[in-house]
Formats: structure tokens, sequence, C-alpha cells
């Protein structure tokens, strides 16, 4: 598993930030939203994670 994101290395250092892993061995995204620990954990594919970004509008 690798870590592609980490979102406290962009906030507050609360340990409450997104986290995304990649395991190159099964092609397998998994996001992880620690503020949700019961049922904050989102597993997709690479191209499922990839389509997710390309069409995400940036926030203003």
């Amino acid at each position: 598993m690798t870590r592609i994101y980490d979102g406290s290395l962009v906030c507050h250092k609360c340990d409450h930030c997104p986290v995304v892993d990649f395991d190159s061995a099964t092609g397998q995204v998994v996001v992880h939203d620690p503020h949700k620990p019961q049922n904050g954990t989102f597993k997709m594919t690479k191209e499922e994670f990839n389509l997710l970004i390309a069409n995400a509008r940036p926030i203003a």
C-alpha cells in the first residue's frame, strides 16, 4: 500500500484529515476518512478514482 494523498500535510494536523492509499498489486484505491471511522472507508479501482478526480470541479 502506498499513500498517494495525506490531508494532514495541508491542514491543521488534527488527525481527522482524509488519506488515500493505493495498492499497486490489486489496482485498488482506498479513501479513508478518519473523522468517520465506522463508515468512512471507500474502496474503488484506480480507473474509478481517476474518473472521480478528473470530473471534480474546483471548490471556490
